[in-house]
């Protein structure tokens, strides 16, 4: 359930695009790295 929640909000921020893998990657990556966000390694692994 976590990963939807973080999904939702992030996906607020980008408007009404759908998510597909590449996405999801770089917002892993984004959150792993602290770029634009916080960094914070267990909401990249979700």
């Amino acid at each position: 359930m976590a990963c939807f929640e973080v999904l939702s909000e992030d996906m607020a921020a980008m408007g009404s695009q759908q998510m597909n893998g590449e996405m999801l990657y770089e917002l892993g990556v984004s959150y792993a790295s602290g770029r634009d966000v916080p960094e914070d390694l267990v909401l990249a692994h979700k």
